[in-house]
C-alpha cells in the first residue's frame, strides 16, 4: 500500500507542470495576451503551483487574472481545462 501510495505521488508530481502550463497557455488567450506576453503568463501559472501544497494556489490565481481582467470565467469550463 505505501509503494502505490508513493508511486502514485511521483506520478502526479511530473504530471502537475504539465497541466499548468497547458492551463497556462489557455488562459492567455482568454485574457488576449498574445505573443511574449502569454509565454510569461504561462510560466506565471507554472510557478503559481509552488506558492502552497495542492491545486488552490494556481486556480485562485486564474480566477483572480480573469477578474481583474474583467473575464467571465464558468468554472465548469475551468475545471474541464484543468483535467485534460
Amino acid at each position: 500500500m505505501k509503494a502505490d501510495f508513493s508511486i502514485m505521488r511521483n506520478y502526479n508530481l511530473r504530471r502537475r507542470p504539465g497541466r499548468n502550463k497547458r492551463l497556462g497557455l489557455w488562459a492567455p488567450d482568454e485574457l488576449g495576451f498574445s505573443g511574449a506576453k502569454a509565454d510569461l503568463y504561462a510560466r506565471e501559472v507554472v510557478l503559481a503551483d509552488f506558492d502552497e501544497p495542492g491545486d488552490n494556489d494556481v486556480l485562485r490565481k486564474i480566477f483572480a487574472d480573469f477578474e481583474k481582467g474583467s473575464v467571465a470565467i464558468d468554472p465548469s469550463k475551468l475545471d474541464m481545462r484543468w483535467i485534460s
